[in-house]
C-alpha cells in the first residue's frame, strides 16, 4: 500500500499530519483526487470538504478555501479555517 505525507496547515498550527493513501480536495474547477506519485501541482481551493483515506479509516475536514501544493510524496493544504467533521 503506497502512501504520501499529508499536512493541513492553518496560520496557527499544523492541524493534521499523517500518511494517507488517497486525498480529495475541493478545487476551483472541481474536486482534486490525489494518489501517491501525483504530478507536481499548485491549485486554489474553494470552501468545502477535504476527504482523506488511510486503509479503512476515513477522515473529513471542512476548510474555508486556501491552496494546495502537491508533490509526488507530499501534499500540503493551506487554509485559514479548518474543522473536523
Amino acid at each position: 500500500m503506497k502512501t504520501m505525507r499529508c499536512e493541513i496547515i492553518t496560520p496557527e498550527k499544523v492541524f493534521y499530519r499523517d500518511d494517507p493513501e488517497f486525498i480529495v480536495a475541493p478545487g476551483f474547477s472541481g474536486e482534486l483526487g490525489i494518489l501517491p506519485g501525483h504530478t507536481r501541482l499548485m491549485a486554489d481551493l474553494v470552501p468545502g470538504t477535504v476527504r482523506i483515506a488511510k486503509g479503512d479509516e476515513k477522515k473529513q475536514f471542512a476548510i474555508s478555501g486556501g491552496f494546495i501544493a502537491i508533490e509526488p510524496t507530499v501534499v500540503k493544504i493551506f487554509a485559514s479555517v479548518v474543522r473536523s467533521e
